[in-house]
């Protein structure tokens, strides 16, 4: 009974690598249709940790990857500059169901990297400057966690994700992130080892279309140096 439990997760699983083979190759040809090219290599580092995961987590990572694509595509299929970092925010904001305060999108910039966390910490967005800047493939940056990926002074990321919580819990509005010098976040082990120069722009809780009066998300940005 047990070998045939142990067969049928090996099945699953196996399925649910090809599903997340199928939504990189086309998250990678989406991109490229914009004239954007990322690494959509599946190298061993990241086979070797798909192989020790858990087919619950394994299918948790590929339906949240999904539903980041497809909010992606949607974009893409309504004409929306995807590489447009605002117009690209506030169409998956729309389809999100998700409401800003009036004054984000102002302190906005081009250059910024742009990422939207719900209330269980769950990253549900990013803009595309992230994958520009760094050259981790798609797989490595889903599978593995982020202290896994960079390195960054841990008191600068504790005071990060404090401030962040307070823009979910404390409804704020939209403020800069205080205190927090520009610092080094450094790729621990792609290819290139690529280095940044992080400095933190704002976060701005996000609003349930049919609710306001508690934050349902976070938005924040932040501008990344290539050194």
């Amino acid at each position: 009974m047990l070998e045939k439990h142990l067969n049928q997760d090996t099945s699953h699983i196996s399925s649910q690598v090809i599903r997340l083979n199928e939504i990189v190759q086309k998250f990678g040809s989406l991109l490229a249709a914009s004239g954007m090219k990322i690494n959509t290599r599946l190298r061993s580092t990241a086979r070797k940790q798909i192989a020790t995961m858990e087919l619950s987590q394994l299918t948790a990572l590929v339906n949240h990857f999904e539903k980041y694509v497809n909010l992606i595509e949607q974009a893409y299929n309504r004409k929306v500059n995807i590489l447009d970092s605002k117009q690209l925010t506030w169409a998956c904001l729309q389809y999100l169901k998700l409401k800003p305060c009036h004054d984000a999108f102002d302190k906005i910039e081009d250059d910024h990297v742009i990422e939207i966390y719900n209330n269980d910490h769950i990253q549900i967005f990013r803009n595309l400057k992230f994958f520009e800047l760094c050259s981790y493939s798609v797989y490595e940056i889903l599978i593995f966690d982020w202290p896994t990926l960079y390195y960054r002074d841990e008191n600068i990321l504790q005071e990060i994700f404090q401030q962040t919580q307070r823009a979910l819990t404390e409804k704020l509005g939209t403020e800069f992130y205080s205190g927090i010098p520009p610092h080094i976040l450094r790729e621990r082990f792609s290819e290139e080892q690529r280095s940044f120069r992080i400095e933190m722009g704002m976060h701005s809780p996000l609003y349930n279309l049919d609710n306001s009066k508690q934050p349902e998300a976070v938005l924040l940005t932040l501008k990344a140096t290539r050194i």
